[in-house]
């Protein structure tokens, strides 16, 4: 019996020496201790962001639909880990579809989705959105404001970044998406 509680707690310890180290979402860089870790939305604040947004003006609109995933890595055989937000969208104007994403995650863009956010504060999240017609992005950020809406405001990147798909450069086209609307929540 004694050796079977000693085998026992010898892979308790083993496991632990190889559990991830868990940090509340909002933890900077240089407080993450080790390289094996998952920043985990503990608050549930992603929960606010998450659903389908409209912004509608006339016979333009832009639906963006934001979905969490959980323990997402890049690259897949890291060990670090985080609550991360991704998504899609549909751009028309004058009742023309200029620019679209119809999936979230596909077999081209795996690992990189063309809509990224990460948490910034509790109401508002960094994110970036390349905009599949001109071939370029923006960076900036989405705001939940008290009335149910949402603002979303994009810049230009800052210089020195690179393209998110290097194998497909820009185009000579300007960045199609509306850069500071506000949006609704419809789902």
């Amino acid at each position: 019996m004694k050796n079977i509680t000693l085998i026992i707690l010898s892979f308790i310890s083993l496991y632990n020496c190889k559990a991830k180290t868990i940090y509340p979402q909002g933890t900077m860089p240089e407080n993450i201790e080790g390289d094996n870790y998952y920043i985990k939305d503990t608050q549930n604040t992603n929960d606010n962001f998450v659903g389908t947004w409209i912004w509608e003006k006339g016979n333009d609109s832009f639906k963006l639909t934001l979905e969490e995933f959980e323990q997402y890595s890049y690259p897949e055989n890291s060990t670090q880990y985080r609550d991360a937000i991704f998504g899609k969208y549909k751009y028309i104007e004058n009742g023309i579809v200029i620019s679209e994403t119809t999936d979230i995650f596909n077999t081209n863009d795996r690992p990189l989705p063309r809509v990224i956010a990460h948490y910034k504060a509790q109401n508002i999240i960094w994110i970036s959105i390349s905009d599949v017609s001109s071939k370029k992005y923006k960076v900036g950020e989405f705001s939940l404001n008290d009335d149910e809406t949402a603002t979303l405001t994009l810049n230009e990147p800052i210089k020195g970044i690179k393209v998110i798909d290097p194998n497909n450069p820009p185009t000579n086209l300007e960045f199609q998406l509306p850069t500071n609307i506000s949006l609704t929540k419809v789902e």
